[in-house]
């Protein structure tokens, strides 16, 4: 198996992992797994050959990261992907679908959501200030919340908080990654 199959292969389990998360009822998860899902496709899409006769893969997975762009709010990414695709004489019926993505892509940049504020209660189980992600374990499913926030507030929240149950508003932006906005102790 090729280096470009596993990593599609890697990419699908994680969409197919997201279409679980959506019929369970956990956006926030649904938009992290397909964003997972994008930047594997895209990696597949990009390592593939362009020095090959045949470009219909390519041009497969280059539509595929496209969608998976879109399907995790990463709007720009999709719209590059499509105009990529486009760009180098993919086969009619994929010419014909990246345009009608084109425009489904618009339809949710113009429809999309500024931002939601989000509650959750868990354990703070996860610090990573070179990363700037925090990691709470909700308290209602075994699923854990990844969070970005500053380094210098991670550092504050490591030394409150680590390993504590803890209450936490953040908000859900448009593309969405929950982004720390206040932690405290949970009563």
């Amino acid at each position: 198996m090729s280096v470009i199959n596993i990593i599609h292969t890697k990419a699908i389990e994680f969409a197919d992992e997201a279409l679980i998360a959506q019929h369970k009822g956990n956006p926030s998860d649904v938009k992290e797994l397909y964003f997972k899902a994008f930047q594997l496709e895209k990696e597949a899409a990009l390592y593939t050959s362009l020095d090959d006769e045949d470009t219909l893969a390519r041009h497969i997975l280059i539509r595929s990261a496209a969608s998976l762009a879109m399907l995790s709010g990463q709007f720009s990414e999709a719209e590059k992907l499509i105009a990529l695709g486009l760009s180098s004489s993919p086969p009619p019926f994929i010419e014909e679908e990246l345009l009608a993505l084109s425009e489904t892509v618009k339809g949710r940049k113009e429809n999309q959501v500024k931002t939601n504020t989000v509650e959750l209660i868990g354990l703070f189980t996860y610090a990573n200030a070179n990363e700037n992600e925090i990691k709470i374990q909700d308290n209602n499913t075994p699923f854990l919340h990844t969070l970005i926030a500053p380094a210098k507030q991670i550092q504050t929240l490591v030394k409150e908080h680590f390993l504590e149950r803890v209450h936490v508003k953040a908000h859900l932006s448009s593309n969405g990654i929950l982004l720390m906005k206040e932690m405290e102790k949970a009563v």
